[in-house]
This record gives structure tokens, sequence and C-alpha cells, in this order.
């Protein structure tokens, strides 16, 4: 994700608790014990069981498991883990754009709308860091509540004083908001001596409406000199807020400047929502998403730009699901809103089915057609996707009165590839199709459909319920994978995964975990997951007093890095966990201060063994 040029920066660049000496800070060499203990020296969540974690999955800019801005990332493995006494869901990564010198070809997202809420919260629980270090006090993103009133309420989130930049030394500066705390912090896998850890934060925002409806969160990225980078929000209610106002001095705000245009139904003057608009300008900057923008609710498109940066002159060119190809131009003033307006489009449409002509639901349908406006400027523009409904059918109402030279794109499974149709008139073929038969939504579409894999989970003849199941599609844990959990009566299914063997891992807390070959099968199989096995380990160092908050990582079972398994010791250097399998684990073992251990084997059912590290 780093240009070359940053990626050389990192591995000569002073540890950050230099530097900031090097500028004068008083704070230079405070030795900080609060990222030894998350729960040190801050307010501690109260136990409750109302926290409710978001799924980000289909808002993140990169899956977790590819996420790796550096060699030196060893972040929290994925799923839902308990960080501090709150779970997180740990689906990916929500990075948003900055502008830097260092990134002139950014091309994440400028804001992530719509995520959906739903619920009365009392607090926000945030998992965050950034790419690159900034300057104190620098906003960086604006996160908006979204409520079911229409009203908002907005937080703005700052450089060390929320995150940080997550390549962090032990002894480097604290954020200084009082509900911010480290949540994660790890040396990197292969040089566990280095000083400068993977560390994450998590912030505490309280919600200043908790008897308001949430409908949705909205992030925003504010171009600061740092990519904010969201991990993971959990929702709390039920608990008293706890914020105190800081009375510091902070650094204005800049806000972006907001280009937006409305797009209108030429006869009814309607607003045509959830269009697709492919934006095209000056390259210089890459100041534009990359993505296709999409229409709002009022049809509005917005598009932000760095504060006092000047708005280019911008090409346009939209469809909407029921609205004709349209291109336009902006030149206007950022200060007004200029309507568009698009003409209905052609119905077409057609059927999926599987190789034996059965109906294929819930496979996504994606267009694209030629474009040429009336001044000979060619494109291919981009339609708003479809989803075949149970019988397999689909359709779309923007096609221009002419069907012709269309590319038509089939995706069932995020695991299976897509399958690439093309409009042809003369020949029949496995992929091709007639534009009569789609303007007459006839087109019929044979794709592979996929296996299902059904399964109960159970232990001494009881239901297993909230186990993660997860599907590998080699025989390797790097493999692309599919996370599900077992439903209240310990059941679970897979669909459109490809024909052939795969691997399947089911963890339950509670239970030692179950990994096994299988073909996939639309008959249930049952999967009988063990009774939980205790591994324990006491850490101490040379004079056999206790070192606490020893890391144990996870770093092999059954010969590969199956397991995402994390724990501490205790402040008496004790480690247990009690969801362990039968037979050897590897470790790798780190602490601050403290020579790791990499390779450490460890085996369960036995009598804790006792493990001695060695100061730096």
């Amino acid at each position: 994700m780093n240009s070359g040029n940053e990626r050389a920066n990192r591995m000569i660049r002073k540890p950050f608790f230099l530097r900031r000496a090097a500028q004068g800070s008083p704070c230079g060499f405070i030795c900080i014990f609060l990222l030894l203990d998350p729960l040190q020296g801050v307010p501690a969540p109260i136990a409750t069981t109302s926290f409710a974690p978001i799924d980000l999955s289909r808002y993140s800019t990169t899956r977790r498991a590819e996420f790796r801005p550096w060699v030196n990332w060893n972040g929290p493995p994925g799923g839902v883990q308990k960080l501090g006494g709150v779970p997180f869901q740990i689906d990916g990564v929500m990075q948003f754009r900055t502008f830097s010198p260092r990134l002139p070809f950014d091309g994440y997202p400028t804001r992530i709308r719509n995520i959906q809420v739903g619920r009365r919260l009392t607090q926000l629980h945030l998992l965050h860091f950034s790419e690159f270090s900034g300057t104190d006090g620098q906003p960086a993103a604006r996160l908006v509540l979204h409520y079911a009133d229409s009203k908002e309420h907005e937080f703005i989130l700052r450089y060390g004083i929320h995150f940080q930049d997550w390549v962090h030394p032990l002894e480097g500066q604290v954020c200084s908001d009082p509900l911010t705390r480290t949540a994660w912090f790890a040396p990197p896998r292969s040089e566990p001596d280095n000083p400068l850890l993977t560390t994450l934060w998590h912030t505490e925002l309280d919600n200043p409406r908790p008897d308001a409806d949430v409908l949705s969160i909205e992030v925003r990225s504010l171009f600061s000199q740092v990519r904010y980078s969201l991990a993971a929000i959990t929702t709390e209610s039920g608990r008293p807020t706890q914020r105190q106002k800081d009375l510091r001095p902070m650094r204005t705000v800049n806000e972006p400047v907001i280009v937006r245009f409305r797009l209108l139904d030429a006869d009814t003057g309607a607003p045509i929502t959830n269009a697709c608009v492919q934006a095209s300008g000056p390259r210089e900057g890459e100041l534009l998403q990359r993505d296709p923008f999409e229409t709002d609710a009022q049809g509005v498109v917005a598009i932000d730009f760095p504060n006092g940066a000047t708005v280019p002159p911008l090409e346009f060119l939209a469809t909407g699901h029921s609205h004709v190809s349209t291109r336009f131009s902006l030149t206007t003033n950022p200060q007004s809103m200029p309507d568009f307006k698009m003409h209905r489009g052609k119905p077409i449409g057609g059927r999926v089915v599987d190789e034996a002509g059965g109906p294929v639901a819930g496979a996504t349908i994606t267009i694209g057609a030629p474009y040429n406006d009336d001044s000979g400027k060619f494109s291919v523009a981009k339609w708003p996707p479809a989803l075949t409904d149970t019988n397999g059918l689909w359709s779309l109402a923007c096609a221009p009165s002419e069907v012709n030279r269309f590319i038509i794109n089939i995706q069932h499974s995020p695991l299976l590839p897509g399958i690439i149709f093309e409009q042809d008139d003369d020949s029949h073929g496995p992929f091709s199709f007639r534009g009569k038969e789609l303007s007459q939504r006839k087109a019929t579409f044979t794709i592979k459909a996929g296996a299902s894999l059904k399964a109960s989970v159970t232990c001494s003849g009881k239901p297993v319920t909230a186990a993660q199941a997860t599907v590998f599609l080699w025989e390797s844990p790097i493999a692309t994978r599919l996370n599900t959990r077992t439903d209240t009566e310990g059941r679970f299914m897979f669909s459109g995964l490809p024909n052939g063997p795969i691997w399947l891992l089911v963890t339950a807390d509670g239970f030692s975990p179950d990994l096994q070959k299988l073909e996939p099968t639309t008959n249930s199989i049952s999967i009988l997951l063990p009774p939980g096995r205790s591994l324990q380990a006491i850490v101490q160092d040379e004079s056999g007093r206790p070192v606490p908050n020893a890391l144990f990582q996870v770093t092999s079972w059954r010969g590969d890095s199956w397991l995402q398994q994390f724990g501490y010791a205790d402040a008496e250097g004790k480690y247990r966990w009690d969801s362990a399998p039968e037979g050897r684990v590897t470790f790798n073992l780190s602490c601050p201060r403290f020579h790791g251990f990499q390779g450490l084997e460890l085996t369960s059912g036995t009598p804790a063994r006792i493990l001695k590290m060695q100061r730096d």
C-alpha cells in the first residue's frame, strides 16, 4: 500500500519518542506501563452484556487477512475478539483518504456512509489507528451519528488525542484523551526484539442522546497528513456516560470543500437514488475517488476536496437503475448545487440458472455498456448492479434504445470467479447472448452454482451455539476463507463453494477446536466438538518474579497457523487457555523489555510450564 519511498523512510526514521524529545517535548522519555496493561490508569468498562459489535465487512477497503501496511505489521486476529473487556468484530480495515505529498496517488474513499446501526446506545467503542504519524491535535476524521429523527451528532477524531501511528515504540507518547487506551500491542512476528510495536487504540465515545435510535454512522476524511484507519466499531447500551469536557485549546478543523449535484428524473423531477456515477478529471494529485459514486436518498452526490484546493473542471457519466447513461460536466461554484436531469431507459433482463437448469438466487449482475455522446466521446458506462430473485430472474430499466455490445458479469459467490458473458447477435456460444433476448427479458445465463456445506455442531449431544466456522479453499490457512457462526441449534451453512475438497475449522469458547478436510455436500454433516482442554504457563524473570502482560501468540497447530489465538499473562505471570486443542501448540512469547521466545511448544493437559524471560 505504501510507496517505495515511504517504506524506506519507515526503516530509517527515528523511533517516535526520540523524535518527540528532539522537538522539545517534555513527554519524550516518559515510561508508560499503560501499554502493558490496557486497563491501568483509565476508567475500565463496567461489566455488561449490552455490547453489540457492528459488521463492517461490506465497508472495509481491505480485508483483515490481506491487510499488511508494512512487513512489521502484527495486528490482532480476525473475527470477534475481546480487547480491554470490549468485543470487537475485526473483519477488515476502513482506510480513508489522506492528502500528503508522500502519497500522491491515494485512491481511498473520502467518506463511508450508511454504516448500519439500528439501535439505541450509550457508548460507541472504536478500534482504530493511523498509517503515518502526524502532529498532536491534528483533525483526521469526522464521525457522524445519524438519528431516526433526522438529527445528527458529530465527533472529531484527532491524531495524538484519540489514536496514533500503528508503528509505535514502547515508550512513545500516549494518547491524551482520558477515554482512549491501548487495545493491542505486539512485536513484529519476525523481529520479536524490535522496539517498534504494532499498536491499536480503543476510544470510547459517549452518545449525547442515549434515548434516541441511531440509524447509521458516517465517517469522513478531513484530509490530514495521516491516513486514518478504522478496524472495528462496537456499540454499548445501559451504562452512564463519563466523558469530561477537555478545555485545552484544539487545532482548528479545516473543513473539506464539498462539491454537490443532484440527479432528477426528466419527466417527474423526482430524485434518482442509488445511481452509479463515474467521475473523471485531472490526474494530478488523484483527487477523485476511483470507484464510482452513488447518489443518496435525495439523488445527491457529494465529492470532497482538501481545504484550499481549487476544484478542477469535472466530467461525469451517470446511470440509474431506471435511467439511461448520461454525460454532463461540472464547472460551477462549489457553493451551489446544480440539478441534472436524466431520461428513463429501456427495460432488459434475463434468468440465471445452474448446470441442471435450476434457478440461481442471489447472483449479482453487473453490466458494462459502450456510451458515445453527441461529441463522439467514447466510454464504457458502469451500470448499477442487479440481483437475481428466488426464480433466478433479474431486470434493469436503464438500457438505451439500441441494445448493442453489452458485457455482463455474473458473480454468485465471493469464492467463485465471476462469469463474463458478451453480446453476440450473429452466433450462439456458452458465454454469449442475443440483444433481442435481453430486450425481451428472456436471456438465459448458465453458470456453475457452486456446492453447499450444511453442518451441525454438538458436544455431548447438546448444540454448540455461536461457534465460529471457517472454510479454507486450499490446504493452507493463508487461503481465501469464509466465516460464519452457528445458530441457537448449533447449525451453519455455506453456499456457493467451489467443487473439490475444503478445510473446515470450528472453534468456540470452552471447547477444543476441530479441523478437518471435507467435500462440500448438500447433506448435513455432524461435527463433534470435544470439551475444552487447559493449556497453562507461568512467566518469570531471571530472579523468579512474575512477568505480567506477556503476550502469547499461537503460530502453529497441526503443522500450520490455522488458529488465530492470543492471550496475556496475568498479574502473577500466569497464562491459561481453556479452549486449547489436544497435543502440542507452538507460540511466540513476547513482552516489552524482555527477550522473547520463538517456536515455543506447549501442551494442553500438562502442569503449567515455567518460562524464564531475560531482560534486555
